[in-house]
């Protein structure tokens, strides 16, 4: 799996960029999974104070609880789909929410 440190302490910026398009590995799918994930840590790292209505509110509400969520039988949950990318998803959670 891939991490999101150096060492474990260095923590590593998580850009889509840096892993989406090595030439074998840039499928259809993969940008789509991709797309998912970078959609959520753009949303999450706004942080909730920018969410000022109601409706982006419950949009990074929803953005913390599936990141949050444990595996499941969904395709596109937020586990699978670290595992996907070949993250490690508790350390990717643990980066995007402080933890």
């Amino acid at each position: 799996m891939r991490t999101l440190t150096n060492d474990d302490s260095v923590p590593i910026p998580l850009l889509a960029s840096q892993f989406l398009y090595a030439p074998k590995e840039s499928t259809p799918e993969r940008r789509l999974l991709a797309a998912v994930l970078q959609d959520a840590v753009q949303i999450i790292r706004r942080g909730p104070e920018y969410h000022e209505d109601r409706e982006m509110a419950d949009t990074y509400r929803d953005a913390v609880a599936w990141v949050m969520a444990e595996r499941n039988a969904w395709p596109f949950c937020f586990v699978a789909l670290c595992e996907a990318l070949g993250f490690d998803a508790d350390k990717v959670k643990a980066q995007l929410l402080g933890r």
